[in-house]
């Protein structure tokens, strides 16, 4: 039976005239693949053109900023097209990256006159989510304070994932005192990013905080994220972790009254021993010195490279390189040899010529690397 209709679809493919069909299907498949080629070449030529004045339009604006940094009446050409204007931003953006406190204001001032952030907020509206969040990013980036409320508002109706984590890092590069709590509450409402992009926001809200000379303010803030019991405990470990990394040392008293209150868990023992070593909060080791000995791992591990805060520390060090531990091993060796003098020299008088062969190779390598 299967034969039978093998031989009828034979007969009715012969019949169909089957050598045409098949030359145009041929012919069918190879326009389309010429065709296709043509518009990848096409395609790529426009981005190259593209490509290719963006970057005349960057040098030309780029001169003129510089110029207009000199001489404040200086005549700038404006841009008359919406990619242009993003270009200006980029290039502002560009100027004020490391820049000194007195160029940034410029910089700012600049942008002001220029009305920059007038011609972006527009892309605001937009249907797509790519497009607001570009425009988000480059306000943000611009740090102007006028920005802050533009950005507010947007957050309260912007729905697309991508673009509100984007909202909360710009709001965090110009925000006050007040937004940490906006920024708190909107973490709290969404999916977990990560602890790092937790820990980013605050950072840049801290920073953004002591560059308008807002210290007091930011350590009292701090202080009371960190004795509120409506703040989860994993955003208290990335504001400690935030304020080791910027390195806030008037954040230090709160943060070693959440050490002694949190004693029974190692994660935020871990985040406050980490901010301590980091912006030398604990320089007695009344805190770095006792955690040599916990029992956990983890916290010995961080203990010792923050004893490098701690002066006198390094002979307490020294009794943790035959520590079970590989990693608490590790970082009171590279301790040791961040002490300077005195760690090198008890590394090659004890470490050389001790009976642990982990403890001599370590020695011996650490003394020879660094």
């Amino acid at each position: 039976m299967v034969v039978a209709v093998n031989e009828y679809v034979y007969q009715l493919f012969v019949q169909m005239h089957g050598r045409q069909f098949l030359l145009a299907i041929t012919y069918f498949l190879g326009g389309a693949i010429v065709i296709l080629w043509m518009i990848m070449v096409v395609h790529k030529f426009l981005l190259e053109r593209q490509e290719q004045r963006q970057l005349q339009c960057k040098s030309r604006y780029l001169a003129d900023c510089l110029s207009c940094l000199g001489d404040v009446t200086c005549d700038f050409s404006l841009p008359s097209k919406s990619w242009e204007w993003k270009v200006l931003a980029d290039v502002l953006i560009y100027l004020e990256e490391g820049t000194l406190a007195e160029r940034r204001m410029s910089l700012q001032q600049l942008s002001r006159r220029l009305k920059v952030s007038e011609h972006l907020v527009p892309q605001l509206q937009s249907r797509f989510w790519r497009p607001r969040l570009e425009s988000v990013e480059r306000l943000g980036l611009l740090r102007l304070p006028e920005n802050l409320p533009v950005l507010r508002a947007h957050l309260l109706r912007e729905q697309d994932l991508h673009v509100v984590t984007k909202l909360l890092w710009s709001i965090s590069l110009v925000g006050e005192p007040s937004d940490l709590k906006l920024i708190m509450s909107h973490l709290g409402r969404q999916p977990v990013i990560s602890s790092k992009f937790n820990e980013h926001l605050f950072q840049n809200l801290l920073e953004s905080l002591l560059m308008q000379n807002l210290s007091s303010e930011a350590a009292l803030l701090c202080e009371q994220m960190l004795c509120s019991e409506l703040v989860p405990a994993i955003f208290k470990r990335d504001l400690i972790e935030a304020c080791g990394g910027c390195r806030f040392l008037l954040a230090s008293p709160a943060i070693v009254n959440y050490f002694q209150y949190a004693q029974h868990d190692p994660g935020c023992v871990i985040s406050c021993l980490r901010a301590l070593g980091e912006m030398g909060g604990d320089p007695d080791g009344r805190l770095i010195l006792p955690a040599l000995g916990h029992a956990d791992w983890r916290v010995r591990a961080v203990a010792a490279r923050a004893a490098v805060s701690v002066s006198g520390a390094y002979r307490r060090l020294f009794e943790l390189l035959g520590d079970a531990s590989y990693q608490v091993r590790m970082n009171a060796a590279s301790a040791l040899v961040a002490f300077g003098a005195e760690g090198r020299a008890l590394l090659e008088e004890s470490g050389l010529a001790s009976q642990d062969r982990f403890v001599r190779d370590i020695s011996f390598y650490m003394l020879r690397e660094y």
